[in-house]
């Protein structure tokens, strides 16, 4: 063989062995991608062929509603017992109470956000979608109307953000209502 040809084969032997080392090192480096698992999922067991959801792009909520109950973008004030300015941003009401969702960026609201009003009683917190909210309540009694009002607070993007249930209450009390929790249950942020 001449030198040239030496050459070639000796050109072609190292492209072969650099593709070679080069395809091994990607197998190594890179091992195979695993087949997606399969995730339980349930299926609800209310029906919600007679639910709508409502959507708050701005504060990045939504929550599911009865399609019967009335609907409304503006009452006041934005929450009971506020301590600063906010904006009420949806309410429900239906037979069994009302639902306010109202939000404020006031200093003074952040800070009292967290904190029981003078005539709340703090609860438990609650988990609504990825977010905690700490929970009051308290009676709003000696008006025509006396009702409770359960307040559930959380800071969420430099906000105040407060989903609050007025139900009226009888003797005292409060009617059994599932149609209100389960109305706040479905609340949540798109954004965590």
């Amino acid at each position: 063989m001449t030198r040239f040809g030496w050459l070639v084969f000796l050109v072609v032997l190292v492209g072969i062995s650099g593709s070679i080392g080069g395809w091994y090192l990607i197998v190594r480096n890179h091992p195979p991608v695993a087949a997606p698992q399969a995730v339980a999922t349930t299926t609800p067991q209310e029906d919600l062929s007679s639910s709508s959801i409502y959507t708050n792009g701005v504060y990045g909520f939504s929550i599911v509603y009865p399609a019967k109950d009335a609907i409304a973008e503006t009452f006041a004030p934005w929450r009971a017992g506020a301590v600063a300015s906010g904006t009420p941003l949806v309410a429900f009401t239906g037979s069994d109470g009302s639902i306010r969702v109202g939000a404020s960026k006031a200093v003074k609201e952040i800070q009292a956000c967290a904190k029981p009003g003078p005539a709340e009683t703090a609860l438990a917190a609650v988990r609504l979608g990825t977010t905690t909210f700490k929970a009051f309540m308290h009676d709003a009694v000696g008006t025509d109307n006396q009702e409770r009002i359960t307040s559930y607070r959380a800071i969420h993007e430099k906000s105040c953000v407060a989903i609050e249930s007025f139900q009226p209450l009888i003797n005292g009390s409060v009617a059994t209502s599932t149609g209100i929790a389960d109305i706040i249950q479905s609340f949540s942020f798109a954004r965590p």
